[in-house]
């Protein structure tokens, strides 16, 4: 029994040993995220759906103009059949107590007044803003997405910061207490130089925490959201390199360089279109076809001539017991006299649905001007700030550095030392963070634009 007991613990050691030993291994470009959230989002096949029942309607409503060929038949019992007695004493029945027809029949609408056609007009508008909603859609699906790879792009650049710092902070925790054992530091110097380790370690591991939710965001948004376990993410690049004290990673992630991504975003020309903006376009359709609906409404008020062919066998002939065919052709004219207003409440409803979507289309390119401006101001001041952050990056790097080399020598204490360094990281920290929310602005202005694109 205990050897069972063993042999099963050894088994379940050597099972986590490998599983830990093997984490998923991810790789995602920006292209292969854009493309996998296009085919995965439910809200573009929902709006995909949505146009396809738009143009089946569109073509059920043009039919109308076109010619209608029906089966039709029909059958009656009469309980009483008319007679017609003649002088002479003979009588004869006017028909027979069954009576059937049975044939097609041939319509076409003649003319309506224009009814018919704004009804297939209106539709056709119809389906085309469905077409630009669905357009809208993705670009908000490829919004999301980029935005989510680019949070993803900034915490495993955070993350590789940071492990710089620590790793820096333990080979100078290492070195003082080195120093400390030759009575050339304090202890306070060594307490000091321990907490700036245990800092950068707690950043570290918020910094994990991080890119563990960014990375959920992204796979939720491309539908893989059950293949990975996010508990433990890393960089592929750094996974030699993280702290041991991390744990074993649960998925290594290969991505787009932050820099690679950049560059693709800033070659693109970009331009405010208002006019081939699909949310603009979609509005503007809805309210022509509003409009279109009305006047169909309108036309219903006019004369309506149709036309009908029919071939059929009927039962009986008159009064003569037998089948015959029947050929009749037919002129049908018709005209509302009084229908309680109804006519009049749908016209006014359409028209009342035009002028809302009229008033909805200029706020929408009233509110794009204003995000377009907006979102040209903020990358004017984010590619300042890049700028001088730049500056600061190497400034403060460089001032760690001498301040470490100062303290070394002497001249200042280590408590100088670690603000150099907290100084040195924030700044650095700053700069991927500002190169992240240039991403993203370049990506609204995609979005404001004619539409995204891949």
């Amino acid at each position: 029994m205990k050897t069972r007991l063993v042999l099963c613990m050894v088994f379940f050691s050597l099972t986590s040993i490998a599983h830990a030993a093997a984490p998923s291994q991810l790789t995602l470009t920006l292209r292969d995220a854009e493309t996998e959230a296009l085919a995965y989002s439910q809200r573009i096949q929902s709006a995909e759906y949505d146009k396809l029942a738009a143009n089946a309607r569109a073509l059920a409503v043009s039919s109308q103009k076109s010619l209608q060929l029906t089966f039709d038949a029909s059958y009656r019992y009469y309980s009483q059949i008319p007679k017609v007695s003649l002088p002479n004493g003979y009588s004869f029945a006017l028909g027979d107590n069954n009576v059937y027809s049975i044939g097609p029949t041939l319509t076409y609408l003649l003319y309506d007044a224009g009814s018919a056609h704004q009804s297939a007009q209106s539709a056709s508008l119809y389906a085309r803003a469905k077409s630009q909603q669905m357009r809208a859609t993705r670009d908000d699906v490829l919004l999301a997405t980029r935005s989510a790879y680019f949070a993803v792009q900034n915490s495993v650049e955070r993350m590789r910061l940071i492990t710089n710092s620590l790793r820096l902070a333990r080979a100078r925790y290492a070195d003082i207490a080195r120093r400390l054992g030759a009575g050339a530091a304090s202890r306070a110097d060594a307490l000091s130089a321990h907490k700036d380790v245990l800092d950068f370690d707690l950043k570290l591991r918020q910094a994990q925490a991080d890119l563990a939710t960014d990375l959920a965001d992204l796979l939720a948004l491309i539908g893989r959201v059950d293949n990975y376990d996010v508990t433990r993410p890393e960089d592929a690049s750094q996974d030699s390199h993280y702290p041991a004290e991390l744990g074993d990673p649960t998925v290594l992630l290969t991505l787009d360089p932050l820099q690679q991504t950049l560059a693709r975003f800033l070659a693109k020309p970009r331009s405010l279109s208002l006019a081939q903006n699909p949310r603009v376009k979609a509005l503007g359709d809805l309210a022509q076809s509003s409009r279109l609906a009305s006047k169909s409404f309108a036309d219903q008020r006019w004369p309506k001539i149709q036309l009908s062919a029919r071939t059929s066998l009927d039962y009986p002939n008159g009064p003569i017991l037998e089948q015959i065919n029947q050929n009749t052709i037919g002129v049908t004219l018709s005209m509302p006299l009084f229908d309680a207003g109804r006519t009049s409440a749908l016209e006014q409803e359409q028209l009342s649905q035009a002028e809302s979507l009229d008033a909805q289309r200029a706020q929408l390119q009233n509110d794009l001007t204003r995000d377009w401006d907006k979102v040209a101001a903020r990358l004017s001041a984010l590619r300042a700030q890049e700028v001088l952050t730049k500056q600061g990056v190497d400034e403060t790097s460089r001032l760690a550095q001498l301040t470490y080399e100062s303290y070394r020598a002497g001249r200042d204490r280590f408590l100088e030392v670690q603000t150099a360094n907290l100084e040195a990281l924030n700044w650095q920290v700053n700069l991927a963070l500002i190169k992240s929310q240039i991403l993203v602005q370049l990506a609204v202005q995609d979005s404001l634009s004619a539409g995204s694109d891949q």
